[in-house]
């Protein structure tokens, strides 16, 4: 059932199919100086609709909630009313559920946004400390970010291609005493353990797009990303609107 109107509109659905706008003003008729009219009382109605979604720790990060992954209570999802990427003062905002042990599902990083207005809204989060967001977004991207991050990736002159005829491609790390880093071209990111040759210690399996660009990794952008909902009619509710952050990006994928 989507609405229930009244007898009038059986008698004439035209009352429907070419309605008008309900009338927004009352007329009135002052016959005398001292006549009062009481009553004249205006009511509003304002269509909103809602967000669901969950939040949860993607522990191999790989982009989807596996079996076994829990959510992550206390993590604020927030709609980004001026869409510069960042949680702001007065913006609609709520905090992921911890489990009610009172019922039988565990809510642990539900959330619920509500009375979202009509229109198109940027729905995101706020990545907590020692995380990355890994969903929605590119898994590899989160990769290369917290790479960059940690050990503060740069190239030394140049890439130094082929240096041990592994076509490897050469970085350094500044966060690491310049330490020697190398991909190759399967996208394998490696720490040189200083031979003559162009072995060392597997740190990310990222992919052959950054061999072939690797200012994807020493100058990787933030893996940030989030949703685009429309709110068109009152009581619209979007399901589904999901994040997941792992702690586990570079550690979790070592050899």
């Amino acid at each position: 059932m989507t609405a229930t109107l009244s007898p009038a509109y059986h008698a004439n659905p035209a009352l429907l199919y070419e309605a008008t706008l309900a009338p927004v003003e009352y007329s009135l008729v002052v016959a005398t100086g001292s006549e009062a009219f009481g009553g004249l009382d205006f009511g509003n109605f304002r269509p909103v609709g809602s967000v669901h979604g969950t939040k949860w720790n993607d522990i191999n990060a790989n982009g989807a909630r596996d079996q076994g992954e829990p959510g992550l209570a206390g993590v604020t999802i927030y709609v980004d009313f001026n869409e510069n990427k960042a949680f702001d003062t007065g913006e609609l905002s709520v905090l992921t559920m911890e489990d009610d042990p009172q019922t039988q599902e565990d809510e642990t990083g539900n959330y619920w946004i509500e009375d979202l207005e009509l229109g198109t809204w940027s729905i995101r989060e706020v990545v907590p400390d020692g995380f990355t967001q890994t969903f929605p977004g590119n898994p590899l991207a989160a990769i290369a970010y917290q790479l960059d991050q940690e050990l503060g990736l740069f190239v030394d002159g140049s890439l130094f291609q082929n240096v041990f005829g592994a076509d490897e491609k050469w970085l350094r790390a500044a966060n690491q005493g310049d330490n020697w880093y190398f991909i190759l071209p399967t996208g394998e990111l490696i720490e040189w353990d200083s031979s003559p040759s162009a072995s060392g210690v597997s740190t990310a399996i990222l992919s052959p797009a950054y061999y072939d660009n690797p200012a994807l990794l020493y100058e990787a952008a933030i893996a940030f990303d989030g949703y685009s909902v429309t709110i068109a009619s009152d009581g619209e509710t979007f399901e589904g609107i999901d994040f997941g952050n792992s702690q586990s990006l570079v550690g979790g994928i070592r050899e």
